[in-house]
Order: structure tokens, then C-alpha cells, then sequence
């Protein structure tokens, strides 16, 4: 849906950019938003042409094939993304 194409309303796309964002505290479907924000702000989706709704199926395929364990989640995974995204950027 267009919606999962945005960020959680209580993030700008500035809050991308800084250490302390907290996964944590978000539901799956607002880290499939941040995962997406991402990828968008780092400037993977528009030239490979992905479509926004390609994006979230893609990131809810992969958040879905995580199996439930306390650490290596899709939070987890969204924490080593957005920790990568700030050190290469």
C-alpha cells in the first residue's frame, strides 16, 4: 500500500540520518516504512526503477521469512541496515 511507502509519522526523513533512531519501539510494518525510507534516501530505488509497491513487497517477503527470535529479527536487520546506511553515507 502507499502508506508502507512512507515513513512512521513520528519520523521526518532527517531522523534517517542520525544514531539515535530506536527500532525498537516500532511495529514491523513501521520497519518495512524505515526500511524503504532508507533504501529511498540512500538512492537505491529510483535507478533501478522500483516501483514503491515492488519495495514493499520485497521488504514484507523478507521481514516475513524471519523466523521469531529475540535477536536476529527484521528489527535487527533494520538496525544493521540503518547502522550501515550512516556509516557509508
Amino acid at each position: 500500500s502507499e502508506e508502507l511507502g512512507r515513513l512512521p509519522a513520528q519520523l521526518e526523513p532527517a531522523d534517517l540520518r542520525r544514531w539515535n533512531l530506536n527500532v525498537w519501539c516500532f511495529s514491523q510494518r513501521e520497519l518495512i516504512q524505515i526500511a524503504a525510507g532508507i533504501l529511498e534516501d540512500a538512492g537505491v530505488v529510483h535507478p533501478f526503477k522500483i516501483s514503491p509497491n515492488a519495495l514493499v513487497s520485497f521488504l514484507s517477503d523478507v521481514a516475513a521469512n524471519y523466523h521469531p527470535n529475540p535477536y536476529h529479527n527484521f528489527a535487527h536487520a533494520v538496525t544493521v541496515m540503518h547502522a550501515s546506511y550512516i556509516l557509508l553515507r
